[in-house]
């Protein structure tokens, strides 16, 4: 814990430093990332599945507020969707237009949830959204639905392409529609992915609120299981083609970077919690003090050393004193600065 505390301070001073180029770094990694599995996940626009695109979009959002790294994501699937038929454009235009809306009418906030929750359902690894849960409130998990929502649109479009695709023929306009809507609400892959995401964050922020001790740990451990049990009874009655490999190796990572947060951010020392119980003319307040853990800090042993001259004799510096207001040296009882 300690040597994860002195990383931790190690990271803080660096990012002090350098946070200004570093978060611009940062932003254009995740922005190509992002762009680029998108990309490979749809790729019906060959003008704009392009690698050199996604360069192109990652460094504008590193150099524009962080919302329009999502706004671009989704800008970027309506593209896309637009090679497969102007219909299913339209309607995700109409989804991810409602949640862009709600998301700015009311403020949410953090709009890298979006981004990260529908990044890492394409990755086919949904269990890395879960430890945001310890740092954000329950509200957070609004954008992470949105993400899981856009993922839901390309999962289906990519499942139903040979029959949306507006050069197929086989089904009109109508068709066309009520196809997707259809695949898209019954689809037991976008449920399952929902339902464990939504059950296991709310479930990881009950406990983390409470007042257990290692709440944090706990929280984590619990998360983790009951995310595993929904996504693997749910595959096995719902038979909806998740990966057990891909769903253990996200588990694992999962873990790693819930241990990280916990590191870095809940770093309590459990071993000197103090209940503390105290009244005013009005409350009986009970509060429970729990301490960081903290690095003590080396004692130092400071040395003064005189000046002296070649032959290993010290001399002291003259000493002046003050003496009505005129400094005085001791030695020759003159005012100081007087030959």
């Amino acid at each position: 814990m300690k040597q994860i505390i002195r990383i931790k301070d190690y990271i803080q001073a660096f990012s002090e430093k350098y946070g200004r180029y570093l978060d611009g770094v940062l932003r254009f990694a995740f922005g190509m990332a992002l762009y680029m599995v998108i990309i490979i996940n749809t790729g019906y626009n060959k003008t704009v599945s392009n690698p050199f695109i996604a360069v192109l979009m990652s460094a504008a959002a590193a150099m524009l507020p962080v919302s329009l790294t999502t706004v671009f994501a989704c800008l970027l699937v309506i593209i896309e969707m637009t090679s497969v038929s102007l219909e299913i454009a339209a309607v995700s235009v109409i989804f991810i237009g409602v949640m862009l809306l709600m998301y700015y009418v009311f403020r949410m906030g953090d709009s890298f949830l979006m981004s990260a929750s529908l990044f890492f359902c394409l990755f086919r690894m949904p269990a890395l959204i879960l430890p945001f849960a310890m740092i954000f409130p329950p509200v957070k998990i609004i954008p992470v639905i949105f993400g899981i929502v856009i993922y839901g649109i390309i999962i289906v479009v990519r499942k139903d392409f040979s029959v949306l695709a507006v050069r197929n023929g086989s089904l009109t306009l109508a068709g066309r529609v009520n196809l997707f809507l259809s695949d898209f609400f019954t689809s037991e892959r976008i449920l399952l992915v929902l339902l464990s995401v939504v059950l296991a964050m709310l479930v990881i922020r009950a406990i983390r609120s409470s007042r257990l001790n290692n709440a944090p740990l706990l929280s984590m451990i619990v998360g983790d299981v009951l995310f595993g049990i929904v996504m693997i009874f749910g595959n096995y009655y719902l038979n909806a083609g998740i990966s057990y490999v891909l769903l253990a190796v996200s588990l694992v990572l999962n873990a790693l970077m819930s241990l990280l947060i916990i590191g870095f951010r809940f770093n309590f020392d459990y071993k000197r919690t103090e209940n503390v119980q105290f009244e005013d003319d009005d409350y009986y307040y009970y509060v429970k003090a729990i301490p960081k853990t903290r690095i003590p800090v080396t004692e130092m042993r400071v040395e003064n050393i005189s000046s002296a001259d070649t032959s290993g004799h010290h001399y002291d510096e003259p000493e002046e004193i003050n003496t009505g207001g005129v400094f005085r040296n001791r030695e020759t009882d003159t005012p100081a600065g007087e030959d």
